[in-house]
């Protein structure tokens, strides 16, 4: 007698999952390419796209290490859904700031500093123990 599957579709667990990992890869997205090329094109220097891409690493490096720690003591599914709010709420606050044209260096470096702090917190949970 043949089982049927359940539906994915209707699977809490999985939607919350798709959720947060989508929202993890859009973030992560902006994080390493838009960022440093929207400051490139907004400061037309090279160096300034330069040191908001490395600021950006060095924090997503040390909060990794803490999100590591939390990943390990906390639900991983309820870190996965927050980091993924907080990415969208990020993102969103990112781009109406760039549609207002109050975009500059030190809020494109800010927000990078952000989006890789959110970004290394949170993206531990996501991974298998």
């Amino acid at each position: 007698m043949a089982t049927t599957s359940p539906r994915l579709w209707r699977q809490t667990p999985y939607l919350l999952w798709l959720a947060s990992d989508t929202g993890k890869g859009l973030a992560a997205t902006l994080f390493s390419f838009a960022v440093p090329l929207l400051a490139l094109v907004i400061t037309g220097d090279p160096a300034k796209a330069g040191i908001i891409a490395a600021v950006g690493t060095v924090a997503r490096l040390l909060a990794t290490l803490a999100g590591g720690v939390l990943a390990d003591r906390h639900r991983r599914i309820v870190m996965m859904t927050l980091g993924a709010a907080l990415s969208a709420l990020a993102a969103g606050a990112f781009t109406a700031l760039a549609l207002a044209g109050g975009i500059d260096f030190l809020t494109l470096l800010l927000f990078e500093i952000v989006l890789a702090g959110v970004g290394g917190l949170f993206s531990p949970a996501g991974k298998p123990r």
